[in-house]
């Protein structure tokens, strides 16, 4: 077994699945469904632990820990995309000791193909039920008349005049290496804050979402800063709408790998969410708009002081699953209504009944080991509403698991287009719900939005 494994090369496809239901109140009898079935798998008599599954006729396992029942060393060629498996050095692309991710945990949103809403096909309207085919554009409000019976005006509300740039070391206020309590005093106290899994608190500042900004915290330092919103301008030229080559010609060519330690990290080959070396005590990944011309639309930036495993796997040594669900269905919330604030759209408001039919159907998805809009019963969405007592003139869903958190879910979303119409629809309220699968280390996300009917 040992000489066969030798030398090995496996190709493997990494990716995260995301789906977006059209923003249409009636009922679905078509969507989109992925059922995985769970086989044993044993290697050199030793049974895989991790979760695999069947799908298509092809056995799908986690590549890592058959590596690590043989003894052999893993590696990836980000060019080719090839996995290695082998006991020696290849001479053209291993590297000892290489850390590459579980292929149970696909957690690579911009590999999503944007256009995945529109293979749900529509339906006969129900007549109990208003036909309402969401016209949202990406980058306008929707104008669109949710309940013919009662028209609603248009949203119309403008963005403001934009503010000073505030500094070009800072992002809102708040900058890597302040002290805790020089950014309180720059900022005030957080108006929340939030556990992480990469080894820092999220001080979350939400007052005013023109000026939203999350500040990563560790032994009373600033390790981590990220925004999606505001007139700041890192290195004098690069902020939210600054083009791919502005951001390159003053951080350099993106990186494909970082090497920590005895570990390389390789890293996505998309273009829609990039790292970069800030600078020698720093790095930043840099989220780029797809549908504004591969525009900014949002930055981390963080410390060296932070392991890069952190980042890249998450630190699960003082995890606890209901504590983080509630701080990235809270920051979900948060990023959704800072992008409808950056289109000049009021933000959502929220209610118990709406968080109850969100959180319930990432707890089944990841319970039940499957992901669709409609549920192991049958229900759709809309099912699921008016099971909590939900009335409404018009509602829709978005859906999305692997992520490693709500800032690289939420920016996934934005880049699919069905997903963005949802964000930026002319819907008044959103409920998110978010699960952590603890054996699988996967995150499952929904967001359930709607316009209550008068």
């Amino acid at each position: 077994m040992r000489k066969f494994i030798k030398g090995l090369c496996v190709s493997i496809l990494l990716g995260a699945l995301l789906l977006a239901l059209p923003a249409a109140a009636q009922s679905i009898s078509k969507s989109i469904s992925v059922y995985f079935d769970h086989v044993n798998i044993q290697v050199n008599g030793e049974e895989i632990e991790s979760d695999n599954f069947l799908y298509k006729g092809t056995t799908y396992i986690p590549l890592r820990e058959v590596a690590e029942i043989l003894g052999k060393k893993i590696d990836y060629n980000n060019n080719t995309k090839t996995v290695f498996i082998t006991d020696i050095e290849s001479p053209e692309t291993c590297q000892p000791d290489t850390v590459k991710p579980d292929t149970t945990k696909p957690d690579i949103p911009d590999t999503i193909e944007p256009d995945t809403p529109d293979t749900t096909e529509p339906d006969t309207p129900d007549p109990t039920e208003p036909n309402i085919p969401d016209t949202t554009e990406p980058d306008t409000p929707d104008t669109s008349d949710p309940d013919p019976s009662e028209p609603e005006e248009p949203d119309t509300v403008e963005p403001d005049t934009p503010d000073p740039v505030i500094s070009s070391a800072a992002i809102n206020g708040a900058e890597l290496g302040m002290t805790r309590q020089e950014l309180i005093k720059s900022l005030g106290s957080p108006d929340r804050t939030d556990p992480s899994v990469h080894g820092f608190t999220w001080y979350i500042y939400n007052q005013d979402y023109k000026e939203y900004v999350q500040v990563g915290i560790k032994d009373n330092q600033v390790v981590a800063v990220y925004s999606n919103i505001g007139n700041w301008q890192l290195k004098d030229k690069i902020g939210i709408g600054t083009s791919k080559n502005t951001v390159e010609n003053q951080l350099g060519e993106r990186l494909t790998s970082v090497t920590e330690g005895n570990s390389r990290y390789s890293l996505s080959s998309s273009n829609e969410n990039i790292v970069y070396r800030y600078d020698s005590d720093s790095y930043a990944y840099v989220f780029y708009d797809k549908h504004n011309s591969h525009t900014v639309t949002g930055i981390m930036i963080w410390s060296n002081d932070i392991p890069f495993r952190d980042i890249y796997w998450g630190n699960y040594q003082d995890f606890k699953a209901s504590d983080w669900q509630k701080a990235m269905e809270k920051q979900m919330f948060d990023l959704c209504n800072t992008f409808r604030v950056r289109m000049g759209l009021e933000p959502f408001t929220t209610d118990d009944k709406i968080q109850a039919s969100a959180y319930l159907h990432s707890y089944d998805m990841s319970t039940q080991n499957y992901f669709s809009h409609t549920n192991l019963q049958g229900e759709s969405p809309f099912d699921r509403m008016r099971d909590q007592g939900i009335s409404y003139s018009r509602a829709g869903e978005n859906i999305a698991y692997g992520q490693r958190n709500a800032i690289f879910a939420n920016h996934g979303l934005m880049n699919s287009e069905g997903h963005r119409r949802n964000i930026l629809g002319s819907y008044t309220r959103l409920g998110v719900g978010v699960h952590f699968n603890t054996s699988r280390k996967q995150a499952y996300y929904t967001q359930n939005f709607y316009t209550p009917r008068n």
